[in-house]
Formats: structure tokens, C-alpha cells, sequence
């Protein structure tokens, strides 16, 4: 059985084409926010980069060492839209944003 160019079966439609790498809860946040990551195995080095509207870092995050869980504090924070950045090995491989607002 043939498909015409351009249209899948079912079974090909309904699988999911990207993997959520980065997820954040509560989001928006007020005090602290808890970022999951994706930690595929054989990782060396899995970290998160967490940078203002300016495009400024403003933290370094190992998800590695907490199993893909990180609790980041933000209390200090502006409220505002920052943006995440994941690493594997040096590589960046995602970029998510979330809100934060007091």
C-alpha cells in the first residue's frame, strides 16, 4: 500500500516530532522555580545557562549532579521573562523561556 507524496498514515502522524527537554515548574514563578531537564545517558555534562532580556548570563546551573532537577532560587530576581539554555558536553541543544513575577 502506497501513500501520496506528502501525506503519512495514521501511526506516522500521531508520534511526536520534538522531545521536551526543559520543562519548568511553576512557571510563572514568584520565589523559586524547578527546571527539569532531560539527561540522556552518557552525558559528561549536562548544564543550565539562565540569561535576562539584556541576553546577560545571570547563572550557571550543573543539572548533572541533581539528576536533571534543579531548584533555582529567584527571589533576586526582576520579575520578567528570562530565557534557559541547556547543555550537553558543551553543546547547546535547547532553549526554553519562563517568567518570573513578584
Amino acid at each position: 500500500f502506497r501513500f501520496p507524496v506528502g501525506l503519512r498514515s495514521r501511526k506516522e502522524q500521531a508520534l511526536p516530532t520534538t522531545v521536551q527537554v526543559l520543562n519548568f515548574y511553576p512557571n510563572p514563578a514568584n520565589d523559586v522555580v524547578y527546571i527539569t531537564a532531560h539527561v540522556p545517558d552518557g552525558a559528561e555534562r549536562v548544564m543550565l545557562e539562565v540569561i535576562n532580556a539584556q541576553g546577560q548570563p545571570i547563572a550557571n546551573l550543573n543539572a548533572l549532579s541533581s539528576r536533571g532537577l534543579v531548584e533555582f532560587n529567584t527571589k533576586h530576581l526582576a520579575s520578567g521573562v528570562y530565557l534557559c539554555n541547556l547543555y550537553y558536553d558543551e553543546i547547546k541543544v535547547a532553549t526554553e523561556k519562563f517568567t518570573v513575577v513578584h
